[in-house]
């Protein structure tokens, strides 16, 4: 079976969504949903780390773990519970991205902790040298794109020879970081999106985004966007049950 990662640079469409409660059923619900991954998020949650595996445990689709900078010391420690990658936020410098690459490996080609009694390593049953190599072949790293100086620096992020699986842009940040706060359907917002996506694909890499529904969600898979999450836990529940209420109300 192929893992998300190949099924991303194979090109095909990958729809998923963000995961904040720390209730393991919450992510086995989604999971069975059809999905093709889950976004734990590690940054706009109370998500800790056992919390993540946790997640990771109740569910058969892949995980990868949203982060900050702030947080990228966790990197290691997040993918060693079973997560099939990184999505580091806010990546406006080639350093960032270089860190994550690196947190994200073991060496040679990073510096990753090496340890094998984790659950990512069947703790200690996977032979060792299957580890390495799944690891290398199959862990994801993103970086998320959502602010005006990270757009600013993608010319110099695509040509800085960089081994990022995918380029996420972040409507909601960048929309606060164009002094537009939350507006993301703003004419600027919108020009700064197409800009950063035209960018991205034109350097011939992987497009991914956060869509507010599924309308929102096909038409950038329509404009090249192939790693696209739509809402969250929280969002999608909220939305249900204000529609249901909305409806019971207007019944009279």
């Amino acid at each position: 079976m192929a893992s998300l990662r190949e099924r991303l640079h194979a090109g095909e469409r990958l729809l998923g969504t963000f995961v904040k409660s720390p209730d393991p059923s919450v992510a086995e619900l989604l999971g069975d949903s059809g999905l093709d991954f889950l976004l734990a998020d590690y940054e706009h949650s109370s998500l800790s780390v056992g919390e993540v595996e946790s997640i990771a445990r109740a569910v058969t689709v892949p995980v990868v773990v949203r982060l900050s900078s702030d947080s990228i010391a966790d990197a290691g420690r997040l993918l060693d519970s079973g997560a099939s990658g990184l999505q580091v936020a806010d990546v406006h410098a080639v350093a960032t991205a270089a860190d994550a690459c690196a947190r994200a490996r073991y060496p040679p080609a990073g510096r990753r902790g090496l340890a094998f009694s984790h659950r990512a390593a069947r703790f200690g049953r996977e032979p060792r040298a299957a580890h390495l190599a799944r690891s290398a072949a199959e862990l994801l790293v993103i970086c998320q794109i959502e602010s005006s100086e990270g757009i600013a620096a993608l010319p110099e992020l695509l040509v800085a020879g960089l081994e990022v699986d995918a380029w996420f842009l972040g409507p909601t940040d960048l929309s606060a970081s164009l002094r537009l706060g939350g507006n993301t359907g703003h004419a600027a917002v919108q020009d700064a999106l197409t800009s950063a996506a035209d960018a991205i694909l034109g350097a011939g890499a992987r497009l991914g985004i956060y869509a507010s529904d599924a309308r929102a969600a096909r038409a950038w898979a329509d404009r090249g966007a192939t790693f696209i999450a739509v809402g969250s836990d929280y969002t999608l529940l909220a939305a249900r049950i204000d529609e249901i209420v909305s409806d019971w109300r207007s019944a009279g």
